[in-house]
């Protein structure tokens, strides 16, 4: 089975996993809900009071007060964005595992990886034999470094007939002297009419949705999807939000099977140091394909 790729379904087999030991409630919408209204209607009669958390995909609501199935809450709350719900959404009630802080444990965790883990892209420069100094038009990608700089092949030439080129990444130049306010600087003249510059850049994160796919709009390999899930895991953990510490906060009485503090400290250093090996692997990887960087 293929594993998918939006950050919907990345959020969704953690939050499954750790929902094992949570039980949750839930309740379903009877009617669909439009952004900053004033209430929610369940299909449900609630017990919900005053001061509870709801959550309906990554939407947090405050409740004000409850009669019956009709809820009166104050939407977008702790920061999460009012967006509209469908009927039969699912509404999860004092949410442990909000899918508001998985997606931003996500984005924290491909921001961490600064340039051990990067998108590979490509512009051609034009260049002259009397110029060491050129424009760099990325449009509106960062660059982090080059990983290869070659004279740009012709339709009839391979690209590894042509020269590797040395050259330096020149940041934050004025744009009256160069536009795109960065600009790529030759060691030596160049006898190419252009260059072909391949550069790391981060990866896209806007926008980050779930419907947003990290594989063709954020540009991460597969592999570096498991390395972000992983991430995702020690993150929940570090935050305490996966494991139940206290039984009787969830109205149960406590017992033998409840999770102590070194538990929680020793799940979270053993899935951090998955995360950090799967990163480890990534990088090498992408050192093995550009072993040739220039900062």
């Amino acid at each position: 089975m293929t594993l998918g790729t939006t950050v919907d379904d990345l959020v969704t087999r953690v939050r499954r996993d750790a929902q094992m030991t949570l039980r949750p409630t839930y309740a379903t919408l009877a009617s669909s809900y439009t952004a900053g209204g004033a209430s929610l209607v369940l299909n449900e009669d609630s017990d919900i009071g005053a001061g509870s958390i709801l959550a309906v995909d990554v939407e947090l609501f405050y409740v004000t007060s409850a009669s019956g199935s009709t809820v009166n809450v104050i939407g977008g709350f702790e920061g999460t964005t009012p967006a509209n719900h469908d009927a039969d959404s699912f509404v999860e009630v004092d949410p442990r595992l909000p899918k508001a802080s998985l997606v931003d444990f996500a984005q924290n965790e491909v921001t961490s990886w600064a340039s051990q883990l990067f998108h590979v892209d490509q512009v051609d420069v034009p260049v002259s034999n009397s110029e060491l100094t050129y424009n760099l038009d990325t449009g509106s990608d960062t660059v982090l470094f080059f990983l290869e700089v070659r004279g740009t092949p012709s339709a009839t030439t391979l690209l590894d007939r042509h020269s590797y080129v040395k050259a330096r990444l020149l940041r934050d130049v004025p744009t009256s002297t160069f536009a795109a306010g960065q600009a790529i600087q030759l060691y030596t003249y160049p006898s190419a009419s252009s260059l072909r510059v391949v550069y790391a850049t981060p990866f896209d994160l806007s926008p980050f949705t779930l419907t947003t796919d990290l594989v063709t709009s954020c540009h991460l390999t597969p592999g570096q999807v498991d390395v972000l899930e992983a991430g995702v895991r020690w993150r929940m953990l570090t935050a305490g939000l996966a494991p139940r510490t206290n039984w009787a906060a969830a109205g149960m009485s406590r017992d033998a099977e409840e999770v102590t503090v070194i538990d929680v400290m020793r799940a979270s250093d053993m899935a951090r140091a998955i995360r950090d090996r799967l990163l480890t692997e990534q990088a090498l990887e992408l050192t093995r394909q550009w072993p040739f960087r220039e900062q």
